[in-house]
């Protein structure tokens, strides 16, 4: 499944309206549409590799691509599509750090190469989408807190839930037991014991 603006239709219908393309005035679309060059992926291909020190960016204008990243204990997380419209690369093009994620085709992808030079160029003299592109940003930003904090609660659920569990196999006739003030290193230690 694809998905690619029509060539004559205002920017508005042609890219959903929260991505960060979608988002921009018509001047700032016809702008930054004109820098860098395209580029086509098939299937699979990488279009950002995690650890990479370079810092282009991409604005997709169809297709679908994933965001996975991999942790050190070499397993990967899927954290993101991307679908036409979308902005990747921005941080790395924006901070000069290594990248944070891969982000591979899911089909066929075009997209618009940027470095970063010419990104912070654009970005400088269209304040309005240097703006639009802090707010995807923080959108991005809030959603992977919230993401974590809901893994770590339910991790700390079930954590208790074993405690509760190996509690109560033991000989509890004399003792009163308390649910423990435990902080997440704790159980994380406990956890690893057991």
């Amino acid at each position: 499944m694809t998905y690619a603006p029509p060539h004559d239709a205002d920017h508005g219908a042609g890219w959903p309206r929260g991505s960060f393309l979608g988002r921009l005035s018509d001047a700032a679309l016809e702008d930054l549409l004109a820098l860098g060059r395209p580029r086509d992926f098939r299937a699979k291909d990488l279009l950002i590799r995690q650890g990479n020190t370079d810092r282009h960016t991409l604005l997709l204008l169809s297709g679908l691509a994933k965001v996975t990243a991999t942790a050190e204990n070499g397993r990967e997380s899927l954290l993101a599509i991307r679908l036409g419209g979308d902005i990747i690369g921005e941080m790395a093009a924006v901070a000069g750090m290594p990248r944070t994620a891969t982000v591979a085709a899911c089909g066929p992808v075009t997209a618009r190469v940027v470095s970063h030079e010419v990104l912070r160029a654009f970005l400088l003299r269209c304040p309005d989408a240097a703006v639009e592109l802090a707010g995807i940003v923080s959108e991005r930003l809030r959603r992977a807190n919230n993401r974590a904090r809901a893994r770590r609660e339910s991790e700390r659920r079930a954590l208790i839930d074993d405690l509760a569990e190996w509690l109560l196999r033991r000989d509890t006739r004399d003792l009163t037991v308390t649910a423990p003030d435990l902080a997440d290193d704790d159980l994380a230690s406990w956890s690893a014991q057991r």
